[in-house]
């Protein structure tokens, strides 16, 4: 028995009964959403019609297939053959077969029925034995089902993608529903289709979701242009909603974990692009949310040093710009990780821009004290906004016990393991002006530096001290 290429590596018929749209539990991150009732119209309707078809009964005979896919079975075939209608198609003859496969499929207009139409022809007309080679006729038939099927798929994929960017932009409230509702759309909506042509054969399959990625790609680069330059505009207003931010964040990540997960046989040109366009978008959406942090810290802790305000005026500015809902935490954790950053670099730029003689008469002699409270202040705000944060207070601990250390090679080791356990923390901060406001000489500030692990001119005498730390 001889049959057609399309076909081969079918799977069983049993799993023509599964849903059609299936949840992808690779692409979340651990949340249950399986209440969450997508509203796409490919996710939900796509293949309904076929699909049902499908499951209510095994289509045997010419009539059930012609009804399934809502055409006009005069335009089919001559209804006063005999019995045609009622005939097993096995009984047919085999030209009569394949002139009517070319019309059903010159007349169909859906995807859904090019793969109804492609599946019935494997399950129902090539189980039968023939007895000559049909290959030639029916690769023809197979080409033309397939280009159809491409072309049809890359327009209703087009349509479906562009209905859920508009109706992202119509989206207004903040349930989690709405925090989520973008990504999942998306990926069930380019999920749909392959899943299907699987069903056909893996090389359909392939074809599909190469089309299918193709137009996510476009998708993605509508939906990042359209996000920084909404985001943008958000951020230029002193009040922007930041959950717009971690929204982005959030779709960015799931899409790019999707891509990474999903993409596998997709040209990988194509899926390189489309990780690139999410992730620039992620950089740039988060440098949004640390300009807003950095504006604030600026405005506040420029003044802090010379007034006799407490911190928690900056620090309550900084949690009124940031959402307190539960399903925001995990893209709000890595912001405030970016925030605490900020916020101690800005504290450590303005604290040595006053003299420790004016803090001192403002603060009382212990300085390192007040820059304790303020430290244990920043981390119970940071871990109210983001809990497991533990790791934040400590750097600015640490700046305290430079700041009050007496010891030349104590402050070393102390700014040693600083760099060592804080460093995405700690790059950028301004150690040898911080020296210097200590009180430290020149050639003391140049011992302390060329000590720490990385200085391109520290002596070999270090070295010791360096295995020291690094254990």
């Amino acid at each position: 028995m001889r049959k057609m290429s399309i076909f081969k590596g079918r799977k069983g018929r049993s799993e023509s009964k599964k849903p059609l749209i299936e949840k992808n539990n690779n692409t979340q991150d651990g949340n249950d959403h399986a209440g969450y009732m997508f509203e796409n119209s490919l996710a939900q309707n796509t293949f309904n019609t076929a699909e049902e078809c499908m499951q209510r009964q095994k289509i045997i005979s010419i009539l059930e297939l012609v009804q399934c896919l809502g055409v006009s079975s005069e335009s089919i075939y001559n209804p006063t053959e005999p019995n045609l209608e009622l005939l097993n198609v096995t009984d047919w003859p085999l030209d009569q077969t394949f002139n009517m496969l070319q019309n059903l499929l010159q007349k169909i207009s859906t995807a859904s029925h090019c793969l109804l139409l492609m599946d019935w022809a494997q399950s129902k007309y090539m189980s039968r034995e023939v007895s000559f080679n049909p290959d030639k006729m029916f690769c023809e038939w197979e080409e033309k089902a397939t280009k159809k099927l491409l072309k049809s798929v890359q327009k209703e994929i087009r349509d479906s993608l562009d209905k859920i960017l508009l109706n992202e932009t119509r989206t207004e409230g903040w349930k989690e529903e709405d925090y989520i509702k973008l990504y999942l759309d998306t990926i069930q909506c380019v999920n749909a289709m392959p899943n299907e042509a699987q069903k056909i054969s893996p090389r359909v399959h392939d074809q599909v979701k190469e089309v299918c990625f193709q137009e996510f790609l476009t998708f993605v680069k509508r939906y990042s242009a359209e996000q920084t330059e909404d985001l943008k505009k958000k951020a230029e207003t002193d009040k922007s909603e930041t959950i717009n931010f971690l929204k982005t964040l959030k779709t960015c990540k799931e899409l790019r974990k999707y891509v990474q997960t999903e993409g596998a046989g997709v040209t990988a040109s194509l899926r390189q692009e489309t990780l690139s366009t999410l992730m620039n978008l992620e950089a740039s959406t988060l440098a949004l949310l640390m300009k807003t942090v950095t504006d604030i810290a600026e405005n506040h802790l420029k003044t802090y040093f010379k007034s006799d305000k407490g911190l928690n005026f900056m620090l309550n500015s900084v949690q009124k710009h940031f959402p307190n809902l539960p399903y925001v935490l995990d893209e709000q954790k890595m912001v405030m990780q970016g925030a605490y950053k900020i916020i101690t670099h800005t504290y450590v730029k303005h604290l040595i821009k006053c003299s420790q003689r004016n803090l001192k008469k403002r603060w009382g002699p212990n300085v390192g004290e007040r820059i304790t409270e303020d430290a244990n202040q920043l981390h119970n705000a940071i871990s109210e906004m983001a809990p497991g944060g533990q790791e934040c207070p400590q750097m600015l601990l640490r700046i305290q016990e430079a700041v009050d250390c007496k010891s030349i090679d104590s402050l070393k080791m102390i700014l040693a393991h600083m760099q060592r356990d804080y460093r995405p923390q700690s790059e950028g901060l301004d150690l040898a002006a911080l020296l210097t406001w200590k009180g430290l000489s020149k050639s003391q500030v140049r011992e302390v530096l060329e000590a720490l692990p990385g200085s391109e001119s520290r002596p070999t005498s270090i070295s010791c001290f360096s295995c020291c730390i690094c254990s």
